[in-house]
């Protein structure tokens, strides 16, 4: 059978000191009965017989006072071990730096740690409360998930402020204690420590069982597990941060990669286009000449007009091209957006025909003129336009695209870019302004689209928001002020705008 490891084999257990009590008491009768009660208490009585029963009883104290001191060093060292093979569970969890397994962990251990019927972990919510994020035991349940103030009067609030545990032997007398889930719990003694942090209290042990209060040494050993807990989740954060850290520098390094792949392809397509541009010119100007001469029957000029609107249309894309190829410093110069997004979807025509996807505009006839940067807004319009166009290719068939733009009130402009697609999740709305974001695969996008979208839209003091249901789609309105002022842009800004769902 295999050993206890709290009384090994060969050791004596603290138990057996009130047997040498009864022992030690049973030879003090004994020798009251043979030489009688004054020699018992008369020291200088120098028989021999009381000398041996001396010499016993002086024994047996000794040894019943190394048997405590053993059993003392015994119960210390079995901590110690216990607070050693706890410590090694907690390390382990690191490898996986979720603060939900270092949790889920940390409670199992202090459960057997100080024999609980209830363990809980409070941790500080940064607003003044704290919640019980992990239980474990009888009626556990009770506590997991529960939100309660950070106050003073409290107990939890009490440990955090004294930093310092806290032993309640009778709960329904504690006047810090919530008696309604106390009484769910159906405990009468608490054991609270806090866990301590780098920049203060993170949170803390709750330890409840029902009859036997706690005691100062397991206050003390629930106190240093405590400390383990705490370097655990120091840790895990720090893992976190470090991972984040080196995710933001990986798109960063994809981000510079792309805007080198940009660049070469901006100075190709400028090259080609300038090399097409030379027999489209030609090209012009042979049709209209020829459709000018006379005698021509009515099938010929109708050709030779097809070949001039192919060849102009072929020119104005390679001038898109051009335009959006062009680098240079953000300026501000008076436009009518409407001609803006005439010219964006212009370049997307084809590819939007080829996947059946219809662009309905629904421009304001006389909207009015306003300062922007011309390129940075066909880079908007474009951005969400694809976006919309891939929304759509990947889940349907075919699809249609509503541009509408207006005069709104308080000289603004109203442009909206409304989809038929799937629409965006619930969850992803929130992040879908953040840099770097992207729900499509792995080189289908950079997720800076939208970011680098809101931005531009900031710097012209404007604002885009996002309205969106699973399978209703999804649209993007811009609400622009009007204004003359062709001066130099505000800096970029980060912060997320607020959404609508």
């Amino acid at each position: 059978m295999e050993a206890n490891p709290i009384n090994p084999p060969g050791h004596f257990d603290r138990h057996s000191i009130p047997a040498l009590g009864v022992a030690a008491i049973a030879v003090l009768l004994f020798a009251a009965a043979l030489w009688g009660p004054e020699d018992i208490r008369t020291p200088l009585y120098l028989g021999a017989p009381s000398l041996i029963i001396l010499i016993v009883l002086r024994q047996l104290v000794a040894t019943a006072e190394n048997i405590e001191l053993a059993g003392h060093l015994q119960q210390q060292l079995f901590d110690f071990n216990l607070l050693l093979e706890s410590g090694r569970i907690i390390a382990s969890t690191f490898h996986k730096h979720r603060l939900e397994d270092i949790y889920s962990t940390a409670v199992k251990i202090a459960h057997g740690l100080v024999q609980a019927d209830i363990v809980a972990l409070p941790i500080c919510n940064g607003d003044g409360t704290f919640t019980y994020v992990e239980s474990y035991g009888r009626l556990a349940e009770i506590l997991r998930g529960h939100t309660l103030p950070m106050n003073e009067g409290g107990l939890c609030g009490w440990v955090a402020k004294n930093q310092q545990a806290a032993v309640v032997d009778d709960l329904r007398s504690d006047p810090r204690v919530v008696q309604e889930l106390a009484d769910q719990m159906e405990v009468t003694t608490a054991l609270v420590v806090p866990i301590l942090g780098d920049h203060g209290v993170i949170g803390g042990i709750s330890a409840f069982r029902k009859g036997r209060p706690y005691q100062a040494s397991d206050a003390q050993l629930l106190s240093v597990f405590a400390n383990q807990v705490s370097s655990a989740i120091e840790n895990a954060k720090t893992y976190t941060a470090l991972e984040n850290r080196l995710e933001e520098l990986k798109h960063t390094q994809t981000q510079l990669i792309h805007s080198e792949k940009m660049a070469a392809v901006g100075q190709l397509v400028s090259g080609v286009a300038h090399e097409l541009n030379n027999p489209l010119t030609s090209i012009l100007g042979f049709a209209e000449l020829l459709s000018h001469q006379p005698g021509l029957d009515a099938a010929t000029k109708r050709d030779l007009d097809r070949i001039y609107q192919e060849a102009d249309r072929s020119k104005k894309i390679i001038q898109n091209l051009l335009h959006f190829a062009h680098q240079d410093k953000p300026s501000r110069t008076l436009a009518d957006l409407n001609e803006v997004l005439d010219r964006t979807i212009a370049l997307l025509e084809y590819q939007l025909r080829v996947k059946n996807i219809v662009i309905v505009k629904d421009f304001a006839p006389r909207l009015p003129i306003t300062a922007v940067d011309i390129p940075q807004f066909e880079q908007v319009f474009l951005n969400l336009i694809i976006n919309a166009e891939q929304a759509i290719h990947e889940t349907q068939k075919e699809g249609k695209i509503t541009i509408l733009t207006r005069s709104g009130p308080s000289d603004q402009i109203l442009i909206s870019i409304r989809d038929n697609g799937p629409g965006i999740a619930p969850e992803h709305l929130p992040k879908i302004f953040e840099p770097f974001f992207t729900t499509k695969e792995v080189g289908r996008g950079t997720g800076l689209g939208l970011s680098l979208s809101y931005g531009i839209i900031k710097q012209h003091r404007g604002t885009i928001r996002v309205e969106s249901r699973p399978g209703q789609g999804a649209c993007f309105t811009i609400e622009l002020p009007i204004s003359r002022d062709t001066g130099p842009l505000e800096s970029p800004t980060h912060e997320i705008p607020p959404l609508k769902t």
